[in-house]
């Protein structure tokens, strides 16, 4: 072949008379080089050679090839869009991902002006990032815009640019784009999301708290200036403990602890806080795992002041201490009955007067111990109560004494409720026995 390449150029040079180059090479051959060949005519039929040995061009040419042909596989197979801009910001090259990413063939957009195809709203930004880039060669720059889809859409584009030379725009500006658009979506959902959280932490009424496993408090709400007088500032990094009352510490390491060790449920504590006052408030906690299946990242907390609440509750509490001390020491019997003559609640005065324990009236008709010429009477006065709620009514009636001997009571009722006798009717019932017999004794004549 390579003799037949010297024929063919020696035949051009005897024809032609001019000088013909012919570069000659042997690439399957290990020990052969490449060599060029200068063909000279001379007069007559000489023609005069000069040979010149190129092996080391031809290697650098074909290793360039080679790395051009690699890069030119890479740029196409890349997930990132390659684009060339001149200065002026027109498209150079563009790599076959535009497609993928954009919709548009590379040819579509040949010779096209980058920013005519950039949101209005982000032109100002990445014409600014253009131009430092052509004032500051070989510094790279990073640009979040939004860039036209071939469909119409907008599409959020990550971007790294830099000039192609290290030392000057004359070769233009390369750039590496990826589409972020869902990343960007799911950050801004996710940003919405924890807005949304934070404007309802700000203003709950109630104290929201992250707390580690090892109990320091990590966060708190603005609440806890308002609950508590601390600013969230203050108690930072600080042990919870620190502020329960000692007597309540155990209750509430117990919830704790069961909260590490069971992550995803609820616990709950009552317990006295330290206020920064100086006084204790009676708080009412709610804490689980922050993560559903581990406690690694600490507990969050709801916690809200019952102050208020458990200080009415011991209040009622004290007062119905009060009125039951009244009830049993009272000399009247007090039951409760309701509607169909049912007794509900007999006072402890019931076995004193008629000799019956309270637990052996609750639950039975009072009709049953009613003698049978006054239950008519009984009857009447208990249907007027029940259908004017809020009245008082009187009557006398003999009742069954648990030795069987009949007793005279006196009972004064009135519905639980000043509006309804859903509750029953509380009865207030004195033995009058001694008095009515005395009432009705005869008067000695006179001598």
């Amino acid at each position: 072949e390579a003799a037949a390449q010297v024929d063919r150029a020696l035949e051009t040079v005897r024809r032609t008379g001019e000088l013909v180059c012919v570069e000659l090479g042997h690439p399957s051959a290990e020990s052969a080089r490449d060599v060029e060949v200068r063909l000279l005519p001379l007069d007559g039929e000489s023609v005069l050679a000069v040979m010149r040995d190129i092996t080391e061009r031809k290697q650098a040419e074909r290793a360039l090839r080679e790395r051009e042909e690699r890069f030119r596989r890479m740029i196409e197979n890349a997930h990132d869009v390659i684009t060339v801009l001149d200065e002026a910001g027109n498209f150079q090259f563009q790599s076959p991902s535009l497609e993928r990413v954009l919709g548009y063939a590379p040819e579509e957009l040949a010779g096209g002006n980058a920013l005519d195809l950039l949101h209005p709203d982000d032109h100002e930004q990445i014409a600014g990032a253009m131009e430092a880039m052509l004032s500051a060669p070989g510094t790279i720059a990073r640009a979040e815009y939004r860039y036209r889809h071939r469909d119409g859409s907008w599409r959020r584009l990550e971007t790294f640019g830099r000039t192609i030379l290290p030392d000057s725009a004359s070769e233009g500006l390369v750039f590496n784009s990826r589409d972020v658009t869902e990343r960007w979506e799911a950050e801004r959902a996710l940003q919405e999301r924890e807005d949304y959280f934070r404007r309802l932490t700000e203003n709950s009424h109630d104290l929201v708290q992250v707390i580690s496993a090892e109990g320091v408090i990590e966060y708190s709400g603005p609440s806890m200036h308002r609950l508590l007088g601390y600013t969230p500032e203050e108690v930072a990094g600080t042990l919870a403990t620190d502020y329960i009352h000692p007597e309540d510490l155990p209750r509430v390491a117990e919830t704790i602890g069961s909260a590490v060790a069971n992550p995803g449920v609820t616990y709950s504590a009552q317990y006295r806080v330290l206020h920064k006052d100086g006084r204790y408030r009676y708080n009412e906690g709610f804490a689980r795992t922050l993560a559903i299946d581990s406690a690694e990242r600490g507990l969050v907390a709801n916690v809200r002041d019952v102050t208020g609440r458990v200080r009415a509750e011991q209040a009622l509490k004290e007062r119905e201490e009060h009125f039951r001390s009244l009830i049993e020491n009272a000399h009247d019997s007090i039951a409760i009955v309701d509607a169909g003559g049912v007794m509900r609640y007999q006072s402890p005065a019931m076995e004193r007067l008629m000799g019956y324990a309270p637990e052996e009236m609750n639950g039975r008709g009072v009709f049953e111990f009613i003698h049978p010429e006054d239950v008519a009477r009984v009857l009447e006065t208990l249907g007027a109560i029940t259908r004017f709620p809020g009245s008082t009514g009187a009557v006398d009636y003999r009742f069954r004494h648990k030795d069987g001997s009949w007793r005279m009571l006196e009972a004064f009722g009135r519905t639980l409720r000043p509006d309804s006798a859903a509750e029953g009717v509380v009865v207030n019932v004195r033995d009058v026995t001694v008095r009515r017999r005395a009432a009705e004794a005869p008067i000695p004549a006179k001598a």
